[in-house]
C-alpha cells in the first residue's frame, strides 16, 4: 500500500483487484465485442452516434446505484454530450460522402436493426463499465 493511503481502507490486495478483474472484464468484453460486430452491419456514422449514448448509459446506472443525484443540469449535459456526436457524425457523413442506410430489402433492414441493437449494447456495456 502506498504510504500516502496507510492510515485509509483504500488499500487492495492482489485479490482484491482479480475479484473486481473479474467481475469488470466480461462486461467489457461484450461492449467490445458488440461495438466491433456492429460495424458489419451499420455504418462508421451510425456506430459513432450509438457509442456516444455510453454516456447516458453511464448516467442511468450511476442514478441506479444511487451514486449520483439526479439534475436536470447534469442531464442536459449528458444529452448535449450526445447532440453534439450525432452533428458531428452527420458533417463528416456528408463530407466523406457516407449515405445512410437506407434499403427497401427487408432483410437488409433487420441487419441494419441488428447492427443498431449491438451499436446499443456495446454503450450500455462502456456505460456499465465506467
Amino acid at each position: 500500500c502506498h504510504p500516502s493511503f496507510e492510515h485509509s481502507s483504500s488499500c487492495w490486495t492482489i485479490q482484491d483487484h482479480m475479484v473486481a478483474s473479474a467481475k469488470l472484464a466480461p462486461l467489457w468484453f461484450v461492449a467490445n465485442y458488440s461495438y466491433y460486430t456492429s460495424l458489419q452491419y451499420i455504418s462508421i456514422t451510425s456506430s459513432t452516434v450509438l457509442a456516444s449514448t455510453g454516456s447516458l448509459f453511464t448516467f442511468g446506472f450511476a442514478l441506479l446505484l444511487r451514486d449520483e443525484s439526479f439534475h436536470w443540469w447534469k442531464l442536459t449535459g449528458v444529452l448535449l454530450g450526445i447532440v453534439g456526436s450525432i452533428v458531428t457524425a452527420k458533417h463528416d457523413a456528408t463530407e466523406t460522402g457516407e449515405t445512410t442506410e437506407t434499403s427497401n430489402n427487408v432483410e437488409d433492414q433487420q441487419l441494419i436493426l441488428w447492427g443498431d441493437v449491438l451499436g446499443l449494447l456495446s454503450a450500455a456495456g462502456w456505460g456499465g463499465y465506467a
